[in-house]
């Protein structure tokens, strides 16, 4: 029963008054807003993911796909709540000419992309803030690391963007990318993988007109992504657990190939 499930989003849209209802797919659709939310099931191989991505996007619909094991979880249920009421336009706005970019040791804003990020944290090396200017309070940001793939390909990966639940950032994106690259001046190129069955790419859009583009900023479509799931506990080569059995993990840059 995909409205028991997703009864979060539900009450969600109950709060905002916002009208749903099961579409013809079977997906929750927000009505009058052109997104709807697919309850996944990755043990069933959801063979047809990437069609289903598909037939919503050629229709102007943004699918958004929910994971059951990331429902245990109460940050991940935040952040599927924020994507239906972001998209909405349910969100406080703050402009980034308020805020100052400022640049730290990744690891210490672990605990923001776990509680913004429907990924949570991945290593990096430093990450960059878009602070405000008077109470120093994070709004967004961007962490920076080694591009994983096909060595001398990339200068380096952002692994992770996130912004504050609840809010976005006017301009935030464009601001981010210009004091990365002022910051970073022998990085030449950077890669961004987005996966578009739980984010939609907006804010890179919107940096491919920024006037923060000092060079080429493309985008490539249409790469099938993936989940890992585990049938069985995993132990790393050094003995110590690696994933336990049931746990699903969106790409893992050091193991997997690149999509």
């Amino acid at each position: 029963d995909i409205m028991k499930d997703l009864t979060f989003l539900k009450e969600t849209a109950e709060e905002n008054n916002l009208k749903y209802f099961i579409n013809e797919k079977g997906d929750m659709q927000i009505e009058g807003h052109n997104i709807c939310f697919h309850l996944a099931d990755l043990m069933s191989g959801e063979k047809d993911a990437v069609q289903r991505w598909q037939y919503y996007y050629d229709n102007n619909i943004r699918c958004v796909f929910v994971y059951p094991p990331y429902l245990e979880n109460p940050n991940k249920v935040n952040v599927y709540k924020n994507i239906l009421t972001y998209h909405c336009g349910i969100r406080k706005r703050i402009f980034a000419r308020n805020t100052v970019c400022k640049a730290y040791i990744a690891k210490d804003f672990k605990w923001f992309f776990e509680e913004n990020n429907i990924e949570g944290y991945r290593n990096a090396n430093k990450v960059y803030v878009l602070e405000d200017k008077k109470t120093g309070e994070p709004y967004m940001m961007y962490s920076i690391g080694h591009a994983y793939f096909g060595k001398g390909k990339y200068d380096c990966e952002i692994a992770r963007g996130a912004c504050r639940l609840g809010y976005q950032v006017i301009g935030g994106a464009s601001k981010l990318w210009k004091n990365i690259l002022e910051m970073n001046p022998d990085v030449n190129s950077i890669v961004y993988y987005v996966d578009r069955r739980e984010y939609d790419g907006r804010s890179i859009g919107q940096l491919m007109e920024s006037e923060a583009s000092t060079g080429k900023v493309y985008q490539m479509k249409g790469c099938a992504s993936f989940m890992n799931y585990w049938i069985n506990d995993v132990n790393g080569d050094d003995g110590k657990p690696w994933h336990k059995a049931g746990e699903y993990k969106n790409r893992e840059a050091s193991r997997n190939s690149e999509v």
